[in-house]
């Protein structure tokens, strides 16, 4: 609450009495997914699976610790493999620079990654059938990068698998490896994510900001409430500050 004195037209003053009631105003999701890679024996993870799709976006606003191993976004087909030109994309986030797996794709000067800021990344794929490698194309803060075809260098005319051929069935936000061990403040932090199936992402698949979960639940299995794919691992929401 704060008094404002008033001066009305003819002199007189008055004091009038300002309450601001907080309740039942709007409310900012402060939850996020994070993910973390302290198991040796497993890759820290965020899967969802979708209906094999032809064309499609993926928008994902994220971060990352200063310190810890690569973090990945990446969009599969049914091969479920980033090897040997597989993944139609794997974009590798180092606590300084971007790449893509297979791809010779120069990025410009400046855009790096931002640990503890978030940052805004959209893809998008478009394969004329499913046995055509897709195009894609990446933007990064509102900066676009070249297009490229999946495979990229890794391609292989005689191996029906190269390339990533055909539609997108697995959006993945991967962290470590799987025999590496991270400490447990390295995380990679999904703070939102929409999937759609077309290009200009007017038609949505999914999305989730983690705003229908409560600070500490797993996305695993071991919570019966979780979308998302059995590949999950050491994914939890957790207050994104």
């Amino acid at each position: 609450t704060d008094t404002i004195s008033i001066m009305s037209y003819d002199g007189t003053m008055a004091d009038v009495l300002i309450a601001i009631n907080g309740v039942g105003g709007s409310t900012i999701n402060a939850n996020a997914a994070v993910i973390r890679d302290t198991d040796a024996s497993d890759t820290g993870e965020l899967r969802y699976d979708i209906t094999p799709t032809l064309s499609g976006r993926l928008e994902v606003s994220f971060t990352r610790t200063a310190t810890g191993p690569t973090a990945y976004i990446a969009l599969l087909n049914d091969s479920g493999s980033t090897s040997s030109g597989r993944s139609i994309v794997d974009m590798n986030i180092s606590s300084s620079a971007f790449s893509f797996r297979d791809q010779s794709i120069e990025i410009p000067a400046g855009l790096v990654p931002t640990p503890g800021t978030l940052q805004n990344v959209v893809i998008t794929w478009t394969a004329a059938t499913d046995a055509d490698r897709p195009t894609v194309n990446v933007t990064i803060d509102g900066v676009a990068l070249p297009a490229f075809t999946s495979g990229g260098s890794a391609f292989t005319e005689s191996d029906e698998n190269s390339g990533g051929v055909g539609g997108v069935e697995r959006v993945q936000f991967r962290f470590g490896s799987n025999s590496g061990v991270a400490e447990s403040t390295d995380t990679f932090t999904i703070k939102s994510y929409e999937v759609f199936s077309d290009t200009a992402g007017t038609t949505s698949i999914f999305a989730d900001d983690f705003s229908g979960y409560s600070v500490g639940d797993s996305l695993d299995t071991d919570n019966s409430a979780s979308p998302y794919n059995g590949s999950t691992s050491e994914a939890v929401v957790e207050l994104f500050e």
